[in-house]
């Protein structure tokens, strides 16, 4: 470990809450006016596979050290040999992310309407189409006309006059009676507001970012790829998780990625800038990176949850010192004084702050108009099921 760094609070994303449990061992020496031997270790608080411990657990154990200056996750195996005291500062997992448009994760082309105002457009085009229906009727008898069509044919007719009026553009024929061009005026006009209003909302919404995916089960079934910062401890939370949401989340984001799932922070966080990524990272570092990196337009856009309330990591006391009680003391007065906060603070890092207010202006692709594209892709199925129906319908009424 690199101890300046630690005294100049520089790079405060690497080995964050040994940094936080570093002070606390400093400040429970200040608070004991005693001097104090630090045993750095390569190895952490684990058990061996033959069941005998190791790292610092076999540290505490055999009374080589009478407290931990690194925070130790509560093991039960560990009992024995350690006293878990209290946790000095949160230490759970964030996901942060770039909030993805509304375009990119649903279907926006049925939000600028409610339910109500659509089943009122449906009605509007059921009646207009049976008005022209029958005034077209109506004109051909009183212009002694030659009434060639069928009703259906009719129907159909003022159904399509209907949709290009919908759409703002016209019909095949112009009406002659006053009648009927009261109800082809009506109909450009209410449909002209309605067209209107609908495409200024969609508009709004293809910029529009989504707030949805605030949680570990909406973040699971989001099209968001997903990483996590590359420790040892992210490794052990995610493969031993048994709890159904977040097993699902492990078996379907991670599995699949294998290594390329555990990243290092600048990768992540590089990542996530460009967009449909996810990454869960310890919150300073994250935070620190994005505050490196990004413009303060893109700040604007950022969401982060919490990954888990996963058990804060503790201090460390050997069951067995003649110290534990004096210790204990020392590390929960320290806490309830506010030094601790005060120094985590320093450490810690906040969300960084959208400056200006609002998100930069987001290019639309391909994937906002998806669902557009699959109704017009269907639109055409069912034209051209319709012409084969037709041509089999004439072929043999001839034959």
């Amino acid at each position: 470990m690199n101890f300046l760094s630690i005294f100049l609070h520089r790079k405060r994303h690497v080995n964050t809450m040994t940094k936080i449990s570093y002070w606390m061992t400093v400040h429970l020496f200040e608070w004991l006016n005693a001097s104090g031997h630090i045993h750095v270790l390569k190895s952490p608080e684990k058990i061996k596979h033959n069941g005998n411990l190791d790292g610092i657990a076999k540290e505490l154990y055999f009374g080589y050290s009478d407290f931990s200056g690194s925070l130790l996750v509560p093991i039960k195996e560990h009992l024995p040999a350690i006293t878990y005291i209290t946790s000095p500062a949160a230490a759970d997992a964030y996901v942060i992310l770039k909030k993805p448009s509304l375009a990119s994760v649903g279907n926006i082309y049925t939000l600028p309407f409610s339910i109500g105002v659509w089943i009122a457009l449906a009605l509007l085009i059921v009646v207009s189409s049976l008005t022209l229906c029958f005034t077209s009727s109506r004109e051909e008898e009183l212009l002694n006309r030659n009434a060639t069509s069928t009703l259906s044919q009719k129907i159909s007719q003022g159904f399509h006059d209907t949709l290009c009026m919908v759409f703002q553009q016209g019909t095949a024929d112009d009406p002659v009676s006053l009648s009927s061009r009261e109800i082809l005026f009506l109909g450009l006009l209410s449909f002209m507001f309605l067209f209107t209003a609908y495409s200024a909302n969609i508009v709004a919404l293809l910029q529009s970012a989504t707030n949805d995916i605030n949680s570990v089960e909406r973040l699971l079934n989001s099209p968001l790829t997903c990483g996590t910062q590359d420790t040892e401890f992210n490794r052990v939370m995610f493969e031993e998780e048994d709890r159904p949401v977040y097993r699902s989340f492990w078996l379907k984001k991670a599995v699949p990625q294998g290594d390329q799932f555990f990243l290092s922070v600048e990768e992540g966080i590089r990542r996530m800038r460009e967009g449909m990524y996810a990454f869960v990272v310890d919150p300073t570092a994250g935070n620190d990176q994005v505050k490196a990196t990004f413009y303060e337009l893109e700040k604007c856009n950022i969401g982060t949850f919490k990954y888990t309330q996963s058990i804060r990591p503790h201090i460390g006391v050997a069951r067995h010192s003649r110290l534990k009680e004096i210790l204990r003391i020392g590390v929960l007065r320290i806490i309830e004084s506010g030094v601790q906060s005060r120094s985590s603070r320093r450490v810690l890092s906040s969300i960084p702050p959208c400056g200006v207010g609002t998100a930069m202006f987001t290019a639309v692709s391909l994937t906002h108009v998806a669902p557009a594209y699959r109704w017009i892709a269907t639109l055409y199925v069912i034209a051209v099921g319709l012409l084969g129906v037709e041509i089999a319908v004439y072929r043999r009424s001839r034959g």
